[in-house]
């Protein structure tokens, strides 16, 4: 185990709040461990069932460290995600990690990440004068959903042409755009991710990969409909609905909060059953996944499970820091 050092600079304007800040760089130190087992990397699991298997337990791992000490990664890629010989997943790289504990409105925010894999609320477009967001819980989670769907797109059976995975490979994931403001990502990245269609379109032919990648995609999502202002509403409607039918089912309950929801046109596309997993249950990802997992036969593995070698890919680019 060895010691290392990490400088971040912070690209800092006089007439805002970082402005006065005496250095501009913040300085991080952080314990790299060497193991002693072989990994590999998520992009060369043998199957689809071990693809998903490691996802699952790298989300498993960042619900418990998340939980149990309130640590973001704020790193969540392709890279950050390894294979062990018995299939399992381990979540790695955790140098730019950070404590959620004793923040507040002075906490400093930074561009942390992989650029193809941040969650689009952080490097969304901004004005020269607004502030960038702090990374949440939620932001690692649509890092999870774009690095399942990255690697799915380049290495999993499914009914697109090279053509369209090379297109979404840089019309979502690589360009940048440059503006007085900083660096952001184009607004094909939000419409991708709010699209109903985006994963049904590519016609995978895995049905527990197209499954979760599309209950993953309509949760994340939810996050952009259902802005923090309307929360309260949301979910004072929610117990107005159980208050008035006790003995409702579940899926009678989303029934009920759908049809009050279709009657205001801010929550139009919003779904009842999406929006309560994102507010009201911590694990709902790790859920996700363990549930289509557990409920998957081995024929359905077998189904579309084969890693795809598209050599075509190789001169484009994967992924950089």
């Amino acid at each position: 185990m060895c010691l290392q050092t990490t400088k971040i600079f912070l690209p800092t304007k006089s007439e805002t709040r970082r402005g006065d800040r005496a250095y501009k760089f913040l300085k991080y130190q952080t314990f790299k461990l060497t193991f002693d087992k072989n990994f590999k990397p998520l992009t060369q699991f043998s199957n689809v069932k071990e693809l998903l298997t490691a996802f699952t337990d790298a989300i498993q791992a960042h619900h418990e460290v998340f939980e149990l000490a309130r640590i973001l990664h704020r790193d969540i890629s392709v890279g950050s995600i390894v294979i062990e010989k018995n299939g399992g997943g381990i979540l790695v790289d955790w140098d730019l990690s950070e404590s959620t504990l004793g923040r507040n409105e002075s906490t400093i925010a930074e561009h942390t990440g992989t650029w193809q894999f941040i969650s689009y609320r952080l490097v969304a477009p901004r004005k020269v004068d607004e502030p960038m967001p702090i990374p949440t819980k939620e932001d690692d989670l649509e890092s999870f959903w774009h690095v399942l769907f990255w690697v799915a797109m380049r290495h999993a059976e499914h009914g697109q042409p090279i053509s369209e995975i090379k297109s979404i490979m840089k019309n979502v994931y690589d360009n940048r755009q440059y503006t007085e403001a900083g660096i952001s990502c184009p607004e094909t990245k939000y419409d991708k991710l709010l699209n109903p269609l985006t994963v049904r379109k590519q016609i995978f032919a895995s049905r527990p990969l197209e499954t979760i990648l599309e209950e993953f995609q309509q949760i994340i999502s939810s996050r952009y409909q259902l802005h923090e202002r309307d929360k309260e509403a949301f979910l004072k409607w929610h117990q107005q609905v159980l208050e008035g039918s006790p003995k409702a089912t579940e899926s009678e309950v989303w029934d009920k909060l759908d049809s009050i929801i279709k009657q205001n046109k801010r929550f139009r596309y919003l779904q009842s059953r999406c929006a309560l997993s994102l507010c009201l249950k911590d694990d709902w990802a790790l859920q996700l996944c363990r549930n289509v997992c557990d409920t998957t036969t081995e024929a359905e593995w077998k189904i579309g499970g084969t890693n795809k070698y598209r050599p075509e890919l190789l001169n484009s680019q994967q992924y950089s820091r």
